[in-house]
């Protein structure tokens, strides 16, 4: 039997082929929750940020139109900094992080 007709027999090459199709999706997942973590962990310092410069500033409503813009001007590709995601970035930060968010299970 001839190298190339050997290697492609059906049985062989569907489940060698199928092993390597799962850790390609295994992977692709991994790093889809990886990605997510960092986005979210990026959008937790986001907003723990913006709460800190709210309280230490007199910026008041000119704040977060202000970050809005200068955001997406530095990071055009990336989306999630306009000016009413910065205030649910805010609002969850502030929600999670209040005596009506997390709560301690007993």
């Amino acid at each position: 039997m001839e190298k190339s007709t050997a290697l492609l027999q059906p049985t062989d090459y569907k489940d060698w082929i199928g092993s390597i199709k799962t850790k390609i999706k295994q992977s692709q997942l991994k790093a889809s929750v990886k990605v997510n973590y960092e986005l979210l962990n990026l959008y937790w310092e986001l907003g723990k940020e913006i709460v800190i410069k709210e309280e230490q500033s007199n910026w008041g409503d000119y704040l977060i139109p202000t970050i809005s813009r200068d955001l997406k001007k530095e990071f055009p590709e990336m989306a999630g900094f306009s000016i009413a995601n910065l205030k649910n970035i805010r609002f969850w930060y502030k929600f999670y992080t209040s005596e009506f968010g997390l709560q301690a299970v007993s």
